[in-house]
């Protein structure tokens, strides 16, 4: 493209913004593989790498404890055998899943006893925060009849009981809590074979972040 301007002739290269195009493009490949090495290397989940970034651009010291305390919870699942469950992070919560076999005896909403440890260790960590908390009580669709409400209320009872042991047990406000059942409306898997029933009946404590 040519410009005329008071008599001369002056020449643009329209080539010239790719230059710093491409620098641009190749420092966000190099932070995105650098980010992503981080997570492989470290066995830390990819969006906890990234919560942790932007808490450390921003200033936020409460997402920081938010990661912290779902690392710590994380640790549990590898220490405590009772606590087979898994942590999951995303922009807005930490949701912590634990197979019902783990919590209750089958038809059951009383909590074992063997759990009471893994459950005072997920305590320990949401007294570090203030952050409103969600318990989910999920079943398979293998019709329950022991109870009028068939799967619906058994998963309701699981859940609260989860609430009331982290309330009176735990000294955590009540007012933090919300529970929820779903029965088998909301699988994580297919009610066709074993593992995927066994996959659907489950607790989930979902930590909102703020």
């Amino acid at each position: 493209m040519i410009r005329v301007k008071r008599g001369r002739q002056i020449s643009f290269d329209t080539s010239s913004w790719k230059i710093p195009y491409g620098t641009m493009m190749l420092l966000c490949m190099i932070f995105f593989l650098i980010l992503y090495s981080f997570a492989y290397t470290s066995g830390i989940n990819y969006e906890k790498v990234i919560a942790n970034l932007q808490a450390g651009v921003s200033g936020e010291t409460k997402s920081l404890k938010e990661i912290e305390a779902a690392q710590k919870i994380s640790d549990i699942f590898g220490k405590d055998k009772m606590a087979s469950g898994a942590v999951k992070v995303d922009a807005k919560k930490i949701r912590i899943s634990l197979p019902s076999p783990v919590l209750f005896d089958s038809g059951s909403s009383q909590i074992k006893r063997e759990s009471f440890s893994a459950l005072n260790k997920i305590a320990q960590a949401l007294k570090e925060m203030d952050n409103k908390v969600i318990v989910e009580g999920h079943t398979d669709d293998v019709p329950f009849k022991k109870l009028p409400g068939g799967n619906f209320e058994l998963s309701t009872l699981r859940a609260f009981e989860v609430i009331k042991y982290f309330i009176d047990i735990a000294k955590i406000p009540p007012g933090r809590f919300s529970a929820y059942g779903f029965g088998p409306y909301k699988p994580v898997a297919s009610n066709e074979t074993d593992e995927g029933r066994q996959k659907n009946r489950r607790i989930e404590i979902s930590i909102l972040r703020e």
